[in-house]
């Protein structure tokens, strides 16, 4: 069964980075680059995996893992936060939120790879 992963991100350079890496590791990707489209993606499309950037144009990713964690048929889908504001008072707040992992930008494909392999293994489906 093919995997599928939810990639939030508005930045269209990073969108085609990580659908590079997921082809390779045969997964499919959908898309949202806004807090809504994210909730709406996520509920039509079930993902095994979410990549959630934090910072987003119409709010915080942050705030989305939130609304994503509030449905009980997402409190275990893993989440990979990845924001450009790395320390450990984000990364504390990200893990509160419900985020899985966290990974700074600019990501090391090779790590990043690694690290998406480790919970779709685990993911439920």
């Amino acid at each position: 069964m093919t995997r599928k992963v939810l990639v939030v991100e508005d930045n269209e350079l990073l969108v085609r980075v990580y659908d590079s890496v997921f082809k390779s590791l045969g997964c499919r990707t959908v898309h949202a680059g806004t807090v809504s489209d994210a909730l709406r993606v996520l509920v039509d499309e079930r993902p095994d995996l979410v990549i959630m950037d934090i910072n987003l144009p119409d709010g915080s990713g942050v705030q989305a893992t939130r609304d994503i964690r509030s449905h009980e048929e997402f409190s275990q889908t893993p989440i990979i936060a990845v924001t450009t504001r790395a320390g450990a008072s984000n990364e504390q707040a990200m893990r509160e939120a419900g985020c899985t992992a966290f990974i700074a930008k600019p990501i090391q494909v090779s790590t990043f790879a690694e690290l998406v392999q480790r919970y779709l293994g685990a993911a439920p489906g």
